[in-house]
């Protein structure tokens, strides 16, 4: 083949344009702004049930809602469909857990191997986004934990790693905080 047939092969400027604006159609459709806490929570249920190995949740912390029995079965769903399957979260205060989500640890003591929950150190306490991840392509990252505005990226591989790396880094810098058992809380 010529020089001058491939590049009669190429897509002109305009089809190359089009391409670009069906693929940036197709990513804003993936990822979407959220503006009500009713939303959020909406998200997240579809967020922790398209997890197919692994959640990560990093707040500041986590109250009944995220107790639900609904939730919590879809994550202990997840943790019995596949022996390596994990759920890990980082919170900056575990001190409501005992009180507020007695299910979530009724699950982390039957699930111990799997389920892990962490506190974040006091130096990362600053830290006020919220954090929520399924797999290695969807998350719902809350950019204030006070605030009712979230982005929900839903397969998009390369728009959630920046923000899968970054709960690595805040998961590496905490300590394990909730066992088996709730002595001691």
């Amino acid at each position: 083949m010529s020089d001058s047939d491939a590049y009669s092969k190429m897509p002109s400027g305009e089809a190359r344009a089009a391409d670009a604006t069906e693929a940036k159609g197709e990513r804003h459709e993936r990822n979407r702004l959220i503006t009500s806490r009713s939303e959020i929570e909406s998200a997240m249920d579809g967020l922790l049930a398209s997890a197919t190995s692994l959640i990560r949740v990093f707040d500041r912390r986590i109250g009944s809602r995220f107790d639900a029995p609904k939730r919590i079965a879809v994550l202990r769903h997840l943790l019995l469909a596949n022996r390596s399957n994990r759920i890990r979260i980082a919170l900056h205060d575990v001190s409501n857990l005992v009180r507020d989500c007695p299910r979530l640890l009724a699950l982390q003591r039957q699930f111990s191997h799997a389920l892990a929950i962490h506190q974040t150190e006091p130096y990362l306490h600053a830290i006020a986004d919220s954090i929520a991840l399924a797999d290695q392509h969807h998350c719902l990252h809350r950019f204030h934990q006070e605030h009712a505005r979230a982005s929900l990226i839903a397969d998009d591989a390369e728009a959630v790693q920046p923000l899968s790396m970054r709960f690595e880094e805040i998961w590496q810098a905490s300590h394990h905080a909730v066992g088996p058992s709730t002595l001691g809380l």
